[in-house]
């Protein structure tokens, strides 16, 4: 029973901000935000090559166009796979084998897929409209809630600043 409450403790100690892939060897973990750091440092438009590695050209109609899509896809995908394994430390194997330590193809993509999916639930998960702590304001006023059609294209603010310690309010400037 004691060894089943350390696991527990030691399971739901594990449940940090660190995005967690499996590098061909066993799970590693990182840090969310070096790893976006790396990602701009080797691939500044890193989102343009995911965009352009999700193109398909076969909407395209044949012909020169058609063939000049297929190798911009398969190149983007190609430096997507490059980025992948630079960022995370992945190595790829030379031929079609995967041996011990190594991922392939799909797998380094999957990294950096699940990678953003990480980001996304992250993003999801934060709650950013909440006050720090002590704060007391449980609306905004009422001047803030006018639509832009009615005040012209801006909405009209007036704020009063007050003291918290109950004296009289400050003037506004």
């Amino acid at each position: 029973m004691f060894f089943l409450g350390r696991l527990s403790n030691w399971w739901r100690r594990r449940k940090r901000l660190l995005y967690r892939y499996d590098n061909g060897t066993g799970y590693v973990w990182a840090d969310p935000i070096a790893v976006g750091r790396l990602l701009e440092k080797h691939e500044p438009d890193f989102f343009g090559l995911i965009k352009t590695s999700q193109q398909n050209p076969e909407e395209l109609p044949p012909g020169p166009l058609r063939a000049g899509a297929k190798t911009q896809r398969d190149e983007a995908t190609e430096r997507l796979i490059v980025l992948s394994c630079r960022v995370f430390g992945l190595t790829r194997p030379t031929g079609a084998v995967i041996g011990p330590g190594q991922v392939g193809d799909s797998e380094a993509l999957g990294v950096l897929i699940g990678y953003f999916a990480y980001m996304e639930d992250l993003a999801d998960a934060a709650d950013f409209t909440s006050r720090p702590p002590g704060s007391d304001v449980s609306s905004p006023p009422a001047s803030t809630t006018a639509s832009s059609a009615e005040s012209g294209g801006a909405a009209n603010v007036s704020l009063t600043v007050s003291p918290s310690d109950g004296s009289a309010p400050l003037p506004s400037s």
